[in-house]
């Protein structure tokens, strides 16, 4: 027989454990709301970053619009350098202190106006001086403007392959190393010449001036290419090349080595463009370096475009910019692949395009003035005074 038990208090014994659930589950709607606010912030910085901006300048203040001329932050900075690694240097409105301080792409200030110098950030850290720059007292901060290294550098570089260049004085020149994320030197300052570190190796020299030849370390320090050239393009390896000078500077050749130190294009040209190969073209020039010609080969060494150019810059999305002085007064337009003007030469000074749009100046109205174009060489964008 199954025996029924009344229970005289279920009732309240119920609604009693119903509250305490209710009540122990009371903040789970705002944690949630909270994480959800959270996430959609991290979508909106997320999304935010990955959106290129580009600086103007409208009476005398700068800002920045989006590739279609949307103006996304105020003119309203005494200068600004541009984003990099998501955010961007600017000059603080007071003209007294003239401080540096850093902005996000929605234009917040993330770190307030207190740097005699700011540096970009690049892998997250970026170098600034507080004081004279006779002072040699650079430090690295992070994204929240935390000092991660101490303020005992001479003016460094940014970091590139998990290393930064720094210099010490020794008696009256300089002696350079690399350091760590968290300063520490890595590789010893001994080096005349250091360059920055690109594709795992850097270019080094122990000596200066004429008796420099450069050779290539890894990150370690460890030389993979030993000392020979006489010198090497500033950009470092790119597209797995770099570009090197056997010879003086007034008649010695340039050529492109891979990074085991193999000859890929023999020594043949008068001078390599900065950046050397981008898209698998580089620009070379023929001459001296006032009145030499540039054109551009391909990675077999080939001239693709005939070196006949005041200057050529690196190709970027299928075009470069090149310097025309045909008509006796030289003007800059830009050439696809091909080696024809895809926008004809009739500006004072181009740079390369970035996500369909380039920064141009231009004195079409008497003055010269910065401007913006897409790919056709429509106006986009143009300062106004």
């Amino acid at each position: 027989m199954i025996r029924i038990v009344k229970i005289k208090y279920l009732p309240a014994i119920i609604l009693i454990c119903v509250c305490v659930l209710a009540g122990c589950d009371s903040s789970k709607p705002k944690e949630q709301e909270s994480a959800k606010s959270k996430d959609v912030e991290t979508v909106k910085q997320t999304e935010q970053d990955s959106v290129t901006l580009y600086s103007i300048k409208s009476n005398g203040q700068f800002g920045f619009i989006n590739k279609n001329s949307d103006v996304i932050i105020e003119p309203k900075f005494n200068n600004v350098v541009g984003f990099y690694d998501g955010l961007c240097a600017f000059k603080g409105n007071d003209p007294e202190s003239g401080k540096w301080g850093y902005i996000n792409k929605f234009g917040e200030v993330v770190i307030e106006p207190q740097f005699d110098v700011a540096m970009n950030f690049n892998e997250g850290l970026a170098a600034v001086l507080i004081g004279s720059k006779k002072a040699l007292k650079w430090g690295y901060i992070n994204k929240s403007g935390e000092f991660v290294t101490e303020q005992k550098f001479g003016r460094p570089s940014d970091f590139s392959n998990g290393r930064a260049r720094v210099p010490i004085q020794k008696e009256d020149y300089l002696i350079w190393g690399y350091i760590d994320k968290e300063g520490e030197y890595v590789i010893e300052p001994k080096y005349r010449i250091a360059r920055n570190y690109s594709d795992g190796l850097a270019a080094v020299s122990l000596e200066p001036g004429a008796n420099k030849k450069f050779g290539f370390i890894d990150t370690n320090g460890e030389y993979v290419i030993e000392p020979q050239y006489d010198d090497v393009s500033q950009g470092g390896f790119s597209e797995g090349l770099v570009g090197v000078r056997i010879g003086d500077e007034n008649t010695g050749k340039w050529g492109f080595i891979d990074k085991e130190g193999n000859w890929v294009i023999d020594a043949k040209f008068d001078g390599v463009e900065y950046d050397g190969f981008n898209e698998g073209i580089a620009s070379v020039r023929s001459g001296g370096w006032m009145k030499g010609r540039w054109g551009y080969i391909d990675k077999t060494g080939e001239v693709i475009v005939e070196r006949k150019y005041a200057a050529a810059l690196t190709f970027s999305e299928g075009l470069a910019g090149v310097a025309d002085d045909a008509s006796g007064k030289v003007k800059w337009g830009f050439l696809n692949t091909s080696g024809e003007f895809a926008i004809e030469p009739k500006y004072d000074l181009v740079y390369g395009f970035s996500d369909g749009i380039a920064k141009v100046y231009t004195s079409e109205s008497g003055s010269k003035r910065m401007a913006y174009i897409d790919k056709e060489g429509n106006f986009l964008w143009k300062q106004d005074d």
